[in-house]
Parts: C-alpha cells; structure tokens; sequence
C-alpha cells in the first residue's frame, strides 16, 4: 500500500520486495558486526593502556550484582589491577580510583564501593558519607555511632559494615567489634537524643572537634583461630563476591613458585579461558567443599570445589575411576597439585574441570623454594575526590579528566604497547589497633613470593598488639604527627614469641613504660615492629613520648639492648 501510494505499479512493489528479503539477511548483521567490532576495539585499547581505569568503570557499571563484580575483580588480578578492601574512611560510595604507598612507589589501585556492599544499601551509605564529610574520618566505632545518622544506625548496616571489613581502619579486629556493637549502637544513639534535645553530657563538646562524643568501649581480648579467618572469608564472599582476605592454607599457595601452573582466574577470563578449553593444566588449588555422587550404575564420583590464590571457586570433578584413586586426597581444606582437562559445562556458560590426577603439595617445601619478599611499608596516600567517581570520561574517543585535561598519550598499537607487569601491591593497615586494610593483589607472573595474611593489633590502642601470620608489613598510621626537621624516632624490635599470653604481657609491660613518657607533642616518635612469620608489622604509635635516660633502660630490660635504638 504505501509503494502504491507513492506512485509504483504492484508488480514494481512486489520486485522491490524480492530484493529486500535476501539483503535483509545480511545487511542487519554486518553494521551489527562492524558496530561491535569498533567497540570491542576500543575497549581493548582502553583495557591495555588504561587498565586501571577501564577496570574501574567495569566494577561501577556492574550495578552492584555480586556474580559481575566477582568477575570483574577477579580479572583485575589477571590484568595488574589492585583492588582495595571497601572504607568506610577513604571508599566512596561507587568504586573509585585511588593512590597508594607500596614501598617507595606510589601506585595506583581501585577502592571497592561502600554501596555494592550486599544488604547495605546505597541510602545509608549516603548518609555515612555525608557524617564522614562534615567532620574528621571517623576515628572508632563509637565514633562512628555518636556522628552517623541514627536513621541509617541499624544493627544490620553496621554489622555489614563490619564483616566486610569497611570498618577495619577503626581499632580492632572484625570479631571484637562485633561483641560491642549493640553496646556502642545504643551509646550512640543516646547521645544523638541528647544532642537533639539540647542535653549537654561530660563529653559532649569534643564531638565538633572530631574526636568521639562517647565514652569508650572496652573490647574484649579475642584469641584469633583457624575458624575466625574462614569466618571472615565466608563473609566477605557473601558481602562482597569476593574475598580480600587470604584464607591461611592460601598463604602457601600465594608463596609457591607458579611455574607451570595456570591460574583458575583465567576461567573467568573470555580470551583466556577459551585457549584452555579442551586441553589439560596443572592447577595448585584448596579444596573448599566437596559433594558425592552416585552415577546411574551405581558408582561414586565426587564433585570439588576448588579456588586459588587468584580466584574461585571452581569445579573439579572426579569420574567414578578417578574418584577411586585420588579419593584419599580429595578432602575438604586439602592443598592439591591437580591436573585436568577444561571443558565447558552443560549450559556452556561456564567451565568444569575434569580430574585427571592429584596429589597433595608439600607445604614446608613451598615455603623452601619460594621465601617472602622482603616487607615493605604501605599506606594511603591520597584519592579522588569522592565527588569525582566518574573522574575518567570518555569525549569524542579522547580520554580527559574530569577537569578536561588531556590524559598522556600512550602507543594505540596493540602490538608495540608494552607488557603491563605492575608489582604487586602489599596489604595496608590504617588506624591504630585496627586490622589491615585489605587489597586484592595483581597476580604477579612465576616465581611468585607475596604474603599476605593478617596482621592483627587486639585492642582499642592500649589493649596488646599480636602480629598474626603477615605475608607483608603493615603501617599503622593513626594519629600520626608532623613529622618535624628535629623529631627523633624511637624504633622498638619485638621479639617472635609462640606463646600469645607471653606477648601480650610483654607488650603490655612496654606500654605501660612508654605511657609513663608520653606527651601531646615536641616529642619523639614510637616505631614498634613485630615480627611474624612471614613479614613485619610496623605500627607507628599515636602519642609521643620524650627518650629520656630512665625510658631507654627501662625498655631495654624488657626487650634487650639490641632491640631499642633512636634514630634522627
């Protein structure tokens, strides 16, 4: 009808038809094809040459759907993206860009966003960040209570908070701070009704200079077991997607030598995965849980599943012959060295590993082959603006700022680009007393030798300092002084002790002495270091103290000559 109406005859309109039903069968798909080609260009070029920043928009674009940010992140490890554990101190509500210290260097990695924690929300992260910007980071969790809206003081965002270690830059480790979360909800509120209704208590006046407007919380002394750290990866895998803390059995595999092993990351990856369909690898994975199975005639098989240091968790199966003969290995919390053939699962949407041998790793002789690295401080140094997420835009093809200024030109070419083989990034701690912040590693190509573990200060500043299996060293900021042309530091060498009891008495006795000294300022810093069994945690005491003759012998009774020096 409407060829008829512009004047052409039906036989013209029914020719005209004959010739668009075959070209619509191509002219459809190729502008398709050449549309996504040209995208997929670009985003390739922007991932190779941009790839902290391409990685950044990737996490923020996935909506906060837990199964696309596990992806997501576990391809920034591939890529030599760090991730940084979410802050409730330096994190944004969306994932962000920020710079780090590792070392010497500065690098730059990404922070997870507040509101992609599970069952938080982005409303009451809005209003943590609005407490947050009108004074000081938050400096306790009592802190936290008395300055955060009570709207969004609810025992499960706070919880979450907690569990998914935002809130590791406060004093304490996650356990403590949950035995007195209600107790400091319930001061907090408190002293929010007073405030309202123009109630003055004893501490009221120090909440406008930053400092908590409630009384401290005593937290209680919490030996850390084999159950807390797999507790803290269950959360965090339920939170987050991902879990930013290494699981202890993961500590060897983190240490070993790589050397032809492949990354169960890999699987998450499109490119990557597809070069491994079909063939054999070597895999050096923890078992994590394991499920059996009865076939139709009768015999067993077993279902695995399996992580490493890079990413999981994936699925091993184990066919009735080779359930047989490696059934003796396949047990739960297992380190195994597995080689299997990779094959699409039944939906194709993912991949299953098939078993074809197993045998336990040698854990002491990992440690052997492949020592720690030496340790090496690391803090935060600065970030984005919080109200610059979306700091890298793309304009017209150019990347800019969000000031318009024009990033650095880099090679467009795929193939002269250079290899990106950042270092990879140690854990942080900030806060005094507190647990490390947590940062997902670049995975680092073979001989790989970086720990990371848990470097854990009990305590709410004046309770013992333990240091609990660190892969790295840490650095305590706190408070932390100006340092002045003149100021000293005093630099404190823990000795390794086994018995926990031991080391808390020990660190006791050397706070009391350095309590005795200390002043608010013109006076020396406090550097202690405790050795653990992989690294170092360095934790830079808030107060100062003067070194006076009586402080320095005192110290070197409890601790020994050679473990005391002043430098500067």
């Amino acid at each position: 009808q409407g060829c008829l109406g512009k004047g052409l005859t039906r036989d013209q309109a029914d020719q005209l038809w004959d010739l668009i039903l075959p070209f619509a069968g191509y002219s459809f798909n190729r502008p398709h094809a050449t549309l996504y080609g040209l995208l997929s260009y670009q985003t390739a070029w922007l991932k190779v040459n941009y790839p902290v920043e391409y990685m950044a928009a990737v996490l923020k674009g996935a909506g906060g759907l837990t199964e696309d940010i596990t992806k997501a992140v576990n391809e920034c490890r591939l890529r030599g993206v760090a991730v940084l554990g979410p802050d409730v101190n330096s994190g944004a509500l969306d994932f962000l860009i920020q710079t780090y210290r590792d070392g010497n260097e500065t690098k730059r990695g990404i922070r997870f966003g507040l509101s992609a924690i599970k069952g938080i929300g982005s409303g009451a992260m809005e209003i943590v960040m609005k407490a947050r910007q009108a004074g000081a980071p938050f400096a306790s969790l009592e802190d936290f209570s008395a300055r955060v809206d009570r709207s969004a003081l609810n025992k499960r965002v706070v919880e979450g908070l907690v569990k998914s270690g935002a809130m590791d830059c406060l004093p304490g480790t996650r356990h403590q701070k949950l035995a007195v979360l209600e107790q400091a909800i319930e001061s907090g509120v408190k002293v929010q009704k007073n405030r309202e209704t123009g109630q003055i208590d004893m501490f009221g006046g120090l909440a406008e200079s930053g400092d908590t407007s409630v009384s401290a919380i005593p937290l209680p002394i919490l030996n850390r077991t084999r159950d807390d750290d797999k507790e803290q990866i269950t959360w965090e895998k339920e939170l987050l997607g991902v879990a930013f803390s290494l699981n202890p059995a993961m500590q060897s595999l983190d240490r070993m030598d790589k050397t032809g092993l492949t990354a169960l990351a890999r699987l998450g990856s499109a490119e990557d995965a597809e070069e491994l369909v079909g063939k054999v690898h070597t895999f050096a994975v923890l078992v994590i849980a394991t499920r059996k199975v009865t076939t139709k005639k009768g015999d067993s098989m077993l279902i695995v599943q399996i992580e490493d240091d890079s990413g999981g968790p994936y699925e091993l199966v184990a066919f009735p012959k080779s359930y047989e003969k490696y059934k003796d290995v396949l047990k739960d919390e297992a380190l195994l060295r597995v080689q299997a053939k990779v094959e699409r699962d039944r939906r194709g949407e993912g991949f299953t590993l098939l078993l074809e041998n197993a045998s336990i790793l040698d854990i002491a002789n990992i440690a052997e082959k492949a020592p720690p690295a030496a340790p090496a401080a690391i803090e935060v140094m600065e970030s984005i603006p919080t109200s610059s997420v979306d700091d890298f835009m793309i304009n017209g093809g150019a990347l800019t700022t969000s000031d318009d200024e024009p990033l650095p030109e880099r090679q467009p070419s795929f193939d002269s680009a250079p290899p990106i083989q950042p270092k990879p990034p140690v854990p942080q701690q900030a806060a005094p007393a507190a647990e490390p912040v947590s940062i997902i590693r670049p995975r680092a190509k073979a001989p790989v030798s970086n720990g990371n573990g848990n470097g854990h200060a009990n305590g709410n500043g004046k309770s013992p300092a333990h240091g609990n299996g660190n892969g790295s060293e840490y650095m305590s900021n706190g408070n932390s002084h100006a340092d002045g042309g003149n100021q000293r530091r005093l630099m404190l060498f823990m000795p390794m002790l086994d018995d926990y009891d031991q080391a808390v008495r020990l660190m006791q006795q050397v706070r009391g002495l350095l309590e005795q000294s200390a002043v608010h300022d013109q006076g020396d810093q406090v550097i202690i270091r405790l050795p653990s069994t992989a690294g170092t945690v360095v934790l830079k005491q808030r107060d100062l103290v003067t070194c006076t003759g009586p402080l320095l012998a005192g110290l070197r009774e409890v601790l020994g000559a050679d473990a005391v020096t002043v430098e500067g």
